[in-house]
């Protein structure tokens, strides 16, 4: 009869193992799935801030007053006194 009960309480522990080993598994899916997330987010960031800056010389450099501005330049003459001027 003890040879059944050990049979049963290693069946036990075998099954507590999986389940420790499974919620392992999900929480390392979980810990990727966050850092991927955050990376993703932070890559658009920082993208954003590098397209905004190029926009913002671009306009400076095409005489667009506000550009200009916002980049502490000093503002050249705004397109339509340059068109006038044409």
């Amino acid at each position: 009869m003890s040879g059944v009960m050990m049979g049963c309480a290693g069946l036990n522990l075998m099954r507590e193992h999986d389940a420790l080993m499974q919620a392992f598994r999900w929480t390392g899916v979980i810990w990727r799935q966050g850092l991927f997330t955050v990376a993703d987010v932070t890559s658009k960031l920082i993208y954003g801030l590098i397209l905004s800056r190029f926009l913002l010389r671009l306009g400076a450099s095409e005489v667009y007053r506000p550009s200009a501005e916002a980049l502490g330049l000093e503002p050249t003459p705004a397109v339509d006194e340059v068109r006038a001027i044409r």
